[in-house]
């Protein structure tokens, strides 16, 4: 899988995705999208929702969750601020994806938004 993003805060690129390390958007880009090139078309996919890179899952709230996204050309749909993967069908098979945030729910620290995993399922 390739990820793209429209930022990325510091060295927390999309990139990170690959291994579960979680990808940051810059700061202040609470419009940000993320893409990802599957190797082939998928019907679904396993999203986890926010970033937490320590142990103890406190840094989870510091950052902003996507509360609504939107697949590119699609309609919007809603993410549960939830630490637990969360599975999304598809409109149609495809092997790029573009989801744009549109709405997060607030960050308790940092002005950034988070992501752990954006995978086929």
């Amino acid at each position: 899988m390739i990820y793209t993003a429209s930022s990325q805060y510091r060295d927390f690129g999309p990139d990170r995705l690959q291994d579960g390390r979680g990808w940051l958007s810059d700061v202040n880009d609470l419009n940000a999208w993320i893409g990802v090139e599957f190797e082939e078309p998928v019907e679904a996919v396993e999203i986890v929702n926010g970033f937490c890179e320590f142990s103890d899952k406190r840094d989870w709230k510091w950052h902003a969750r996507v509360a609504t996204a939107r697949f590119q050309g699609g309609a919007d749909f809603i993410l549960k601020d939830t630490m637990m993967p969360q599975v999304v069908a598809l409109p149609e098979k495809k092997t790029f994806l573009r989801m744009e945030i549109v709405s997060v729910h607030p960050s308790e620290r940092f002005n950034v938004v988070g992501m752990m995993r954006l995978a086929p399922k």
